[in-house]
């Protein structure tokens, strides 16, 4: 997934060949990088329910396991996170599902807006998830 809608209505998307984020606003204005980098290419867009965090799947060329980065709208600053994880989705209740490239596995984990970690007891709840690039 390399596009997502964000509560305010504006648009986040990778550009190709993935190593930039911008933002469209909702009016269809002049878009504008919010995050890029030399060497990691983002897929897999998640934003948190309100706040200015978006979730990410970074990965060096070549990508053979990608980590979870959040990105800080309001700062444009990228933070490591979690090492492969392949797609994060928040859930309701704040924790994050998680997917793993290499073990292939959905599990459940906290999730600290502040800090931008996640706790270290990730709860499976899915086994042989498959993956095609970002995506599960």
């Amino acid at each position: 997934r390399s596009v997502a809608w964000l509560e305010d209505g504006s648009i986040l998307y990778v550009t190709h060949p993935g190593r930039t984020i911008r933002r469209v606003p909702a009016d269809v204005g002049e878009g504008r990088d919010v995050w890029s980098s030399d060497t990691l290419n983002a897929s897999g867009l998640a934003p948190v329910p309100g706040s200015e965090l978006v979730l990410f799947a970074g990965c060096a060329a070549p990508c053979a396991v990608p980590a979870l980065w959040a990105l800080d709208l309001k700062s444009g600053e990228a933070t490591f996170v979690a090492s492969d994880v392949r797609l994060a989705e928040p859930l309701p209740n704040g924790d994050l599902l998680l997917v793993s490239s290499l073990s292939q596995v959905a599990s459940i984990a906290s999730f600290d807006r502040k800090a931008m970690t996640i706790g270290s007891a990730r709860r499976p709840v899915l086994d042989s998830v498959g993956t095609i690039g970002a995506s599960a």
